[in-house]
């Protein structure tokens, strides 16, 4: 079975999705089955030249069920690559 998570970002204005949607694949480490950006949002809230980035992300592996561990090990490795980009995991 897969997992969907939702994950968002906050990035600098001119920070490329694409370049989100690169390090979601790699933090998968084979287990992103599928990525789909589904909102970015910009205001006040967020601070000026900042924008968030809202993807849906699937998780799975052909040979086991995943866990909440499996999970949090994803968004870990997620949230360490970003943020030598200047991007933060938002964990709200």
């Amino acid at each position: 079975p897969s997992v969907k998570l939702d994950v968002a970002f906050s990035a600098p204005e001119a920070y490329p999705a694409g370049d989100l949607a690169t390090w979601i694949e790699r933090a998968g480490k084979g287990l992103v089955a599928s990525s789909e950006l589904f909102d970015v949002y910009r205001g006040e809230a967020l601070g000026e030249g900042q924008k968030s980035l809202a993807w849906h992300v699937v998780l799975q592996a052909a040979d086991r069920t995943l866990s909440d561990k499996d999970q949090a090990k994803f968004l870990d490795r997620l949230a360490r690559s970003v943020e030598r980009e200047g991007v933060e995991l938002r964990r709200e």
